[in-house]
């Protein structure tokens, strides 16, 4: 019961985190189209608290359940695994520990974009610049994540064919 359950926080968690990227992607679509300075401000607003959010909930989620998946007696026995066995789980822990490097630069590109946006310290195009470098890390996180999806969709290395 607790194995399932925190499986299945797990892939909601990373659902989440999928679902805040193509929102982010939307957003970032909308930025780059539109003209007029204010609206863009809101939306840059908007989509910097979706990314937040998404990150928030995805990476705390996915480090909480999976803990609790490599404690638990029940399911399969994660812990401390063999990487020889299992190079797409130790792939999979490296890529985490490097989003999760990227989630700290991300969120403080954020935060002092967002302050100097309610202060109003930017003119015509700047803030669409300020937050173009801020959303790079953005999507860096949001490729790491949907690789590390596909690493623990396919778990290349277990599936024998023929």
């Amino acid at each position: 019961m607790l194995y399932e359950l925190s499986r299945w926080i797990h892939i909601l968690s990373n659902l989440i985190w999928l679902c805040a990227f193509v929102g982010s992607l939307l957003y970032g679509i909308r930025i780059y189209r539109t003209k007029k300075s204010s609206s863009t401000d809101n939306l840059i607003q908007t989509e910097r608290l979706l990314a937040k959010w998404g990150t928030i909930v995805g990476a705390g989620g996915i480090i909480v359940s999976g803990w609790a998946l490599s404690s638990i007696a029940q399911g399969p026995q994660w812990g401390w695994f063999d990487i020889q066995l299992y190079p797409w789980l130790a792939l999979k822990q490296l890529l985490f520990v490097i989003i999760l490097v990227f989630i700290v630069i991300d969120l403080n590109r954020s935060k002092e974009l967002n302050k100097r946006l309610q202060a109003g310290d930017f003119v015509g195009k700047q803030s669409v610049e300020k937050w173009s470098a801020a959303y790079r890390y953005t999507v860096a996180v949001y490729i790491l994540v949907v690789i590390s999806t596909l690493l623990g969709w396919y778990k290349p290395g277990l599936t024998t064919f023929g």
